[in-house]
């Protein structure tokens, strides 16, 4: 029975700032991206909180929410919540002014994430295909090539078409519109090999691509839509409601087709082949040396969304060049973090943490890094920049084998077959990118558990006097006084859950059991760590000290941080929070007290050490 995702959905729909914030919602394999209105209503700190949700960062002018491998599930969800349908309204496309680079984002994500894909399955049949005729068993002059080629090829071949489609809803335009446009640009008597005459209009020139016709290429037809829709745009409005339906395509397709053919087409053409040219020349002056930058920024454009302004450059390597030498470069992305997350998962003794790496392997594995990157490496820092450091490595040694993609699409394992030539290539490549990217991700492995290991700093931090099962030290030393006593109705009538307090005497808050800091409020006044048995735990330091926003506090360590039992977490300055008119209480609370049948405190009103237990988990 598939999961129900409503109230996810509901959280999401409500900490993003409610529906009337919501411009537009779409996702990718593993994000939710939302335009809103307003991004400083959303509350980020809340959703990053929220059971489901991996992480949140706003870059390329929108709001990404990283769900992992069910995004799919909760996108219909939230359209279901937000009333807005999985086809966003095109009322709702109307757009504030954004940066030129956030525009270009918008548009290439909205463009090519529909057919993402079926090209990647395209892409690897491809790739399958040359394997297959290299080694002889399918004759390339076989029927069954031919039809499988005729699949295989089909979307690359029709790319005006299928954009036209997805462009028309990025701009706004009536889809079918869009299509028709496409398909003209592909008819019979305007292809290279027609004899029909298609050189000139009205008497105006017209002048076809070097190669013959607009199949195959990406760019004419997505600025060919987004003119078409200014004209939409324009003539609607001025046609009455007779005659709309019909004159407003019939206006628009009658102005845009010739444009096309006549400035759009031929200026985007050389526009594509300039660029194509341009990134040729640069691989040629050092392919190491461009693979090496490639490859070390990739996941840095992933962590912000910017990658996708690679997508087309790659797509149009393809179509202009026959091959692609920036996919080559990228790849070390996916082995380094699965090997990352795989040594991580192998090392730590945290189960949440286990259980998060687990999905995000097997992700990473097929191309899909975002669950690994925000719910793994990045918080913990020094395995996402060695991952950046082995995915440069990687990306060097492909350009220096002269690794090539000859088809689009595929990510993960899937790329193996798409650095086989089918216009008569051998497998060396394909068998030395196996063997790099095998390579590296055992590498990684290795270093995701000596770095997990190493976080635990286990030769600094003092041992308890003894390690007892479902037992929580206290994190200061001080008087301990039950929850009642605090002077704050969520903690004393136990809204957050079950726990004590403790009146200090000293400044310095210490772990209370082995386990991982998950958060730490952003005035520093609080710490939530999970210990190794699932023990969730707040520890609260002082009343209305939020207010000091973090002054009179010194953190000690950082989200993701495995600690040890004793290991000191946080330093605070009592007389600074009562100079503030604050109190200086130090509050813990068991946060899962709903999974225990019983939480027991110690005597309270005695003084207690760090050295004492003051809760007792069944």
């Amino acid at each position: 029975m598939a999961k129900d995702y409503t109230e996810l959905a509901r959280s999401i729909v409500k900490n993003v700032g409610g529906k009337s914030n919501i411009i537009s919602v779409t996702h990718c394999y593993t994000i939710l991206r939302f335009r809103l209105k307003n991004e400083s209503t959303a509350d980020t700190k809340t959703l990053e909180n929220t059971e489901g949700v991996i992480s949140v960062l706003q870059a390329g002018g929108q709001y990404q929410i990283v769900i992992g491998n069910t995004v799919s599930d909760v996108y219909k969800a939230v359209c279901q919540v937000a009333g807005i349908g999985e086809e966003t309204p095109k009322e709702a496309q109307t757009e504030e002014k954004q940066s030129l680079i956030n525009s270009l984002i918008s548009i290439v994500t909205k463009v090519f994430i529909p057919v993402l894909g079926v090209m990647a399955a395209l892409g690897m049949l491809k790739g399958f295909l040359s394997i297959l005729t290299f080694a002889g068993v399918l004759a390339s002059d076989s029927s069954t090539y031919t039809i499988l080629w005729a699949l295989s090829d089909s979307l690359f071949y029709f790319f005006p078409i299928i954009l036209g489609y997805t462009a028309s809803k990025r701009f706004g335009l009536d889809e079918i519109t869009g299509l028709v446009l496409g398909s003209s640009m592909l008819y019979p008597t305007l292809l290279g090999s027609s004899e029909a005459l298609h050189n000139s209009f009205l008497g105006i020139p017209v002048v076809m691509p070097g190669s013959g016709d607009y199949s195959s290429s990406v760019f004419p037809v997505i600025i060919a839509v987004w003119f078409a829709s200014k004209i939409h745009k324009f003539i609607k409005p001025k046609l009455g409601n007779a005659i709309r339906s019909f004159m407003t395509p019939l206006i628009v397709l009658i102005i845009t087709l010739p444009v096309t053919l006549i400035v759009i087409g031929p200026v985007t053409t050389t526009l594509s082949d300039w660029i194509g040219t341009g990134i040729l020349a640069i691989y040629n002056i050092s392919p190491v040396l461009m693979g090496f930058i490639v490859g070390g920024i990739w996941q840095i454009l992933i962590m912000f969304g910017l990658h996708w302004g690679l997508v087309p450059l790659a797509v149009n390597n393809v179509v202009t060049l026959g091959y692609d030498v920036l996919s080559p470069a990228t790849m070390g992305g996916f082995s380094s973090q699965a090997g990352m997350t795989l040594g991580i998962m192998l090392k730590t003794k945290d189960k949440k943490l286990k259980g998060l790496c687990a999905p995000a392997v097997i992700s990473g594995i097929f191309g899909i890094t975002e669950p690994a990157i925000y719910g793994i490496t990045l918080p913990r820092k020094k395995p996402y920049i060695a991952t950046c450091i082995v995915s440069a490595v990687v990306g060097a040694l492909a350009c220096m084998m002269n690794a090539k993609t000859y088809s689009m699409g595929a990510s993960g394992i899937f790329i193996w077959p798409t650095f086989v030539d089918p216009n008569g290539g051998t497998l060396t490549v394909m068998f030395g990118v196996i063997a790099l990217t095998i390579g590296s991700f055992i590498v990684s492995m290795f270093i995701g558990m000596f770095l997990t290991k190493n976080t635990e700093n286990e030769e600094n931090i003092p041992e308890a006097t003894e390690k007892i099962n479902g037992a929580v030290y206290a994190p200061v030393s001080g008087k301990l006084i039950s929850l009642k006593e605090v002077n704050d109705g969520v903690f004393s009538e136990e809204v957050l859950g079950k726990g004590c307090a403790v009146i200090p005497d000293g400044n310095v808050i210490e772990a209370p059991f082995d386990g991982t800091v998950v958060s730490i409020a952003d005035t520093c006044h609080a710490i939530g760590l999970t210990s190794e048995d699932g023990t969730e735990i707040l520890i609260h330091v002082g009343l209305e000290t939020v207010e000091m926003q973090g002054k009179g506090f010194q953190l000690l360590v950082k989200e993701g941080e495995q600690v040890k039992c004793g290991q000191e977490l946080l330093r605070f300055d009592r007389d600074a929070i009562k100079k503030a008119g604050a109190l200086d209480t130090v509050i813990l609370v068991v946060t899962n007290t709903d999974d225990y049948e019983d939480i027991s405190t110690a005597t309270t009103g005695q003084k207690i050490q760090t050295s004492d237990i003051v809760l007792s988990v069944k």
